[in-house]
């Protein structure tokens, strides 16, 4: 398979954030609602 530097570095940001979240998939999606709740009131 051919390296691509971009899939890497989504890879990279991707593991980043679910370590901030203790790669607890609920702690991840509240935060990302909340992220998006945020955004709307913007």
């Amino acid at each position: 398979m051919i390296d691509n530097p971009v899939v890497e570095e989504v890879r990279v940001h991707r593991q980043a954030h679910a370590a901030r979240f203790n790669y607890d998939l609920a702690a991840i999606i509240a935060a990302l609602v909340e992220r998006e709740k945020s955004c709307r009131e913007s």
